[in-house]
């Protein structure tokens, strides 16, 4: 029969809404794929389908006799059971019978390991009743095993609807730990290959300057990153610092700052050895970096994020590049993808581009009459200010339109490689950058305050087609919650492998701490932050629903709120807490060991 349209169209629009990366899946079918399947007419005038395999053979998956009979046979294997394994859904004909039993159904999981397969069967019968109930499940990309007999319940049934194949216990075992989510989408062998993660980070990006969160694109382009992370994950991210060490430290082991205590720079007379950092305990932390089991490689343009401090640890291949730009990272992450090949992988680039002394392209200029023009509403160029301040926004906005022009190279980088598809991408920034919003000039412009310029940072997610699904369910609950940079790789992992996260990656309250000069810890809650100054003892509250620039200290016309946030916050931080300073070691003890394995086992990851 010939395909009807209108068939195609409504199961589609079920699919795009409850499977949308099956349902891409199927619009962009692999020419390939489309290829192998084959459709011919049945000896009753019916149409049968066969694939054609690698050694050039027929597997037919419909009956070459008379497919609807058949179909028809194996629905009466159900019986009176409530749960149906379908694997292959062939050319729809026992799904079309299947959706007049859909009643006495509870679980449906169909399985299909060819897209084109499916794309076929959605224009020759009606699945829209199936494919709408909440379960009902869809696993594309797995290829059983030949020759075993799977074990019927009296509850359970198996239906073959292609011969001689069905699951292993082991892909059983995939399917109940993977199916207690609301949805998933794809499972095409996960624990035998596992994703590529490329996190690039953009230091001292302020959120504010990228157009997925709301910037002008005249006032800051960044249409490079807008393209790329449309259809991705958007966080509302809050950085544990504001300091450079202080966060990747954070990111790294999974603890909060005054957990680590690598906060403060520590000068010594010894040239070789400038700056030591208390972390002792940081060397060993490596919690959350060692779960990915892959090969890891650290490319790095921050002076402070050097090996023999720590940061280098865990990673199998370590590159610090002092003042490098994103230019030079992609030619050498290029080279390391050409190498790879197959190899899974996990990379970190830390860049510099929006970090002063500002640099940028000259195609990526971003004018003094840009900025006077699209400023966006609200006054992130205050009339208060001088043209020279004008000036130098229009500098730092064009280093942002740099990096984005060098995001979008390594993105094409990925492409020609063929990675894409089986990387997931993170773009984040460690924290934001001070541009003089309370008068004040300083270098570095972060590290001095809690203020949210520096605080709120971009984290963008995009997993690919096989894991968007899952991504997508694991971030749903935090819809409109902050969510702090710490739980960053817990996150990843769990996209990864589709398990349920070990704790909440989302928080009702944020913490952050800085010691670069001074200390401040912060706590903020629904629409009320506080800033508590550790050293000199003194507090500022915010109401951020009715002050965004957080210019109006009411700490003391609001005693309720600060006194709240004042017992959650030392209720984390002790209240006598002060930087340590320890001597710098490379090598955990026996204890520090014990103290790594037990955290790996509080996080869930052994």
């Amino acid at each position: 029969m010939k395909p009807e349209n209108n068939l195609f169209k409504k199961n589609l629009e079920v699919l795009e809404r409850r499977f949308p990366v099956i349902a891409y899946l199927v619009v962009n079918v692999n020419e390939n794929d489309r290829d192998r399947i084959c459709i011919e007419k049945s000896e009753a005038g019916d149409e049968t389908a066969y694939v054609v395999t690698e050694s050039g053979g027929r597997k037919y998956i419909e009956s070459r006799i008379d497919p609807e009979r058949a179909a028809a046979g194996k629905l009466r294997l159900i019986g009176g059971r409530k749960n149906v394994l379908l694997l292959g859904v062939g050319l729809g004909y026992l799904l079309k019978q299947l959706q007049a039993k859909i009643n006495d159904l509870h679980r449906i999981i169909i399985t299909e390991k060819y897209v084109a397969l499916l794309a076929e069967a959605l224009k020759r019968a009606d699945m829209t009743e199936i494919l709408d109930r909440e379960e009902t499940h869809i696993i594309l990309g797995y290829n059983p095993p030949e020759n075993h007999v799977p074990q019927d319940t009296d509850d359970f049934v198996t239906i073959r609807n292609h011969s001689g194949t069905a699951p292993e216990d082991k892909y059983y075992r995939q399917v109940v730990r993977r199916i207690k989510q609301p949805h998933f989408y794809v499972l095409p062998g996960r624990d035998d290959e596992p994703l590529n993660v490329l996190l690039i980070c953009q230091d001292s990006l302020r959120r504010d300057r990228v157009g997925l969160y709301g910037s002008p694109p005249r006032f800051c382009p960044t249409p490079e990153i807008d393209a790329f992370f449309e259809d991705g994950i958007i966080l509302d991210g809050v950085s544990p610092s504001t300091w450079t060490p202080t966060v990747i430290a954070s990111i790294i082991s999974g603890l909060q700052p005054w957990e680590h205590c690598v906060l403060k720079e520590v000068s010594s007379t010894d040239t070789e050895n400038r700056y030591k950092l208390p972390n002792r305990k940081f060397v060993s932390a490596t919690y959350n970096l060692s779960c990915f089991n892959k090969l890891k490689i650290f490319l790095n343009a921050n002076y402070w994020l050097v090996s023999r401090l720590g940061y280098g640890r865990g990673y199998h291949d370590s590159i610090p590049k002092g003042g490098w730009r994103g230019e030079q990272f992609n030619v050498l992450a290029n080279e390391y993808f050409a190498k790879l090949g197959d190899t899974p992988f996990f990379m970190y680039i830390h860049c510099m581009d929006t970090h002063q002394p500002y640099v940028s392209l000259p195609e990526a200029s971003v004018t003094v009459e840009q900025i006077e023009k699209f400023a966006p509403r609200g006054g992130l160029v205050d009339p208060v200010y001088s043209r020279d301040f004008t000036e130098e926004l229009s500098v730092y906005n064009s280093a942002v339109y740099t990096a984005d022009l060098y995001f979008g190279q390594i993105i094409k980088i990925l492409q020609i490689h063929r990675l894409l598809e089986k990387t997931i991408v993170v773009f984040f920034s460690d924290h934001g950058e001070e541009l003089r919003e309370r008068g004040r000039l300083r270098y570095p412009r972060h590290g001095h305050s809690l203020y949210n310029e520096t605080l709120n940072v971009p984290i963008m997610i995009k997993a690919p087609p096989s894991h968007r699904g899952i991504a997508r369910d694991l971030v749903r609950d935090g819809q409109g919650r902050r969510f702090n940079l710490k739980n960053l790789l817990p996150l990843l992992r769990c996209i990864e492998t589709g398990n349920e996260p070990a704790k909440p990656l989302f928080d009702d309250m944020i913490f952050s701490m800085t010691g670069f000069e001074g200390l401040l810890a912060y706590v903020i809650h629904n629409d009320f932050k506080l800033i508590a100054d550790l050293q000199n003892n003194t507090r500022q509250l915010f109401n951020l629903r009715d002050d965004e620039r957080e210019l109006n200290n009411i700490h003391t016309r609001n005693n309720r709120h600060a006194g709240e946030l004042e017992s959650a916050l030392f209720a984390e931080i002790p209240r006598d807490f002060t930087i340590p300073v320890d001597e710098f070691e490379t090598k955990p003890d026996d204890e520090e060991m014990r103290e790594i394995k037990k955290r790996l086992e509080d996080l869930g990851y052994v």
